[in-house]
């Protein structure tokens, strides 16, 4: 119903965002480990990420990180986990085969306790909740099960009310989970700063300017790294700055081109 005031799920319920859904598609098929959707409030980011799940055939948690902080009045690790545990059943429904998979690689984790309708966090003895231990976990099934996950992180600028940094969480699950993906959603551009951590930091950095360079890698999530890191670290300006990234990415091509022209035997026409 296109006047529901609920987010969408459904493509026929969106209005002109076609275009934007063709780029989530896209960046999913490029297999993006971090795919960062903003805007304004209500301007429909989540009916545009739950469009794009519904036609999807990959095993997906949806998180509200604002519902956990109003509840909470903070973004803490046990109250992630245990609302990302809460989805897993979910999606799991639709096969019994995947239940039983998911259930027998998180048995072997100490502090979750599997039950017949799902998992609860237990914590006693030297047990503690680890969100990297559980990404791992899935991670690992998603490789037996020759699959992705995608974990969606709705309004994540409230991640920061926590005294867990999840951007390093999240640096982390870039660097070593190949079949783990985020789509994170936030306000306007202030989840890039937040995730760049560019506040922590005495640099002046504009709005136009994050919104130039997002634009410029395309969103990539190594590219806006590398972009916050001269700007925040060796203080470089804006100009400075997305040249250098340009420069590292052109040396990066030239690479992979020379190690291709240096293995004759792959058949350029494979790439």
């Amino acid at each position: 119903m296109l006047f529901n005031l609920e987010p969408k799920s459904s493509r026929i319920d969106l209005y002109d965002r076609d275009h934007e859904l063709r780029e989530l598609y896209d960046a999913v098929d490029r297999n993006e480990k971090i795919i960062v959707v903003y805007g304004v409030r209500r301007v429909g980011k989540t009916s545009l990420v739950k469009s794009l799940l519904s036609e999807l055939t990959y095993p997906y948690v949806l998180i509200d990180v604002r519902r956990i902080y109003f509840t909470e009045n903070s973004v803490s690790m046990t109250s992630l986990v245990k609302y990302m545990l809460s989805e897993f059943r979910g999606f799991m429904n639709i096969s019994g085969r995947l239940w039983l998979s998911i259930k027998e690689i998180l048995t072997k984790i100490k502090w979750i306790k599997v039950g017949p309708e799902g998992f609860e966090i237990r914590i006693n003895g030297n047990a503690h909740v680890n969100l990297t231990e559980l990404l791992d976990a899935i991670n690992r099934w998603c490789i037996d099960n020759s699959t992705r996950f995608i974990i969606v992180l709705d309004e994540a600028q409230y991640m920061r009310f926590s005294n867990i940094r999840y951007d390093d969480v999240l640096a982390w699950a870039y660097d070593n989970l190949s079949n783990v993906k985020f789509i994170i959603t936030g306000s306007e551009i202030g989840v890039l700063r937040d995730f760049l951590r560019l506040n922590d930091t005495n640099v002046e950095v504009s709005d136009t300017e994050l919104a130039e360079v997002y634009d410029k890698v395309d969103g990539v999530i190594g590219w806006l790294t590398l972009y916050g890191y001269l700007r925040g670290m060796v203080s470089l300006n804006h100009g400075d700055a997305l040249s250098r990234v340009f420069e590292e990415g052109s040396k990066l091509v030239i690479n992979e081109l020379s190690e291709l022209i240096d293995q004759p035997e792959l058949g350029i026409w494979q790439y």
